[in-house]
Order: structure tokens, then C-alpha cells, then sequence
């Protein structure tokens, strides 16, 4: 049995890598510019994957809303991430298989949390459209 995460849609599992890196303090050291960076070599370098604050920001709101049974697993998963359950089941003092229904719950839920923030969010953004182009 397993947690389910290997079965998540990409988008949704991209944004919680997001959230994670954005709780764990992003994506380490920024530079003002590209001239402090380095050791002055001109050497080709691999591009840091951006931070979505606001994505992370909204996802962070959305695991609160969560009930408290799920929060914990949904956190723990993804700021651990490759840990099997096993491991975050003996820390928590239950069976794996609990474990793993809490987490594919809390991600249900979570899923369905974010969609209706979504459905929200776009409304009052038309809304607002709509009363700036009235006005």
C-alpha cells in the first residue's frame, strides 16, 4: 500500500514541491546580481527552479483550512519528502496503513480545498473587471 502520491496530478504535486521549498526557506541563497554569483569563472550554470511565493502562500492557507487530522500528514509528507511511511508512522505511533489513509484524505481534501479557492478567486477577479470596465 502507499500514500497515493505517485498517482497526484503533476500540477498538484509541482505546487507542493513549491510549498515545500517555500517553508524550508526557498531556494537558498539569492544574488543581487548575476556578477556576485560564482567564483568570477564564466561557466555555464543550471538555472534555479523559481519559488511562487503567493502559490505557496495560497497552499499554506488551504492545509490550514484542512481538518487538524490531516494537516500533520499532508505537512510531514512533502517538507520530508522520500521518506517512506513506514518511517512517518512510527514517529506518529500508528500503523502504516492509517498513515497512508490520512494522506491520500488530506490530499482529496486539499485538492478539493484549492479548486474551490481557485473557482473563488477567478470570480471576484471577473467581478472586479466587470465593475472597472462599468466605471
Amino acid at each position: 500500500m502507499s500514500d497515493g502520491r505517485e498517482l497526484l496530478p503533476p500540477d498538484f504535486a509541482r505546487r507542493m514541491v513549491n510549498w515545500a521549498r517555500w517553508k524550508d526557506g526557498g531556494a537558498g541563497h539569492v544574488a543581487i546580481s548575476s556578477i556576485y554569483e560564482g567564483d568570477g569563472r564564466n561557466e555555464y550554470r543550471e538555472a534555479s527552479i523559481p519559488l511562487l511565493i503567493g502559490e505557496a502562500q495560497d497552499t499554506d492557507d488551504a492545509i490550514e483550512a484542512l481538518p487538524a487530522r490531516y494537516q500533520y500528514p499532508i505537512r510531514q509528507v512533502w517538507l520530508y519528502l522520500g521518506r517512506p511511511s513506514a518511517w512517518h508512522a512510527r514517529i506518529r505511533g500508528i500503523d502504516y496503513r492509517t498513515w497512508d489513509g490520512w494522506v491520500r484524505q488530506g490530499h482529496q481534501l486539499l485538492q478539493q480545498g484549492i479548486a474551490r479557492r481557485t473557482i473563488v478567486a477567478n470570480t471576484l477577479r471577473v467581478t472586479r473587471e466587470t465593475v472597472e470596465r462599468a466605471a
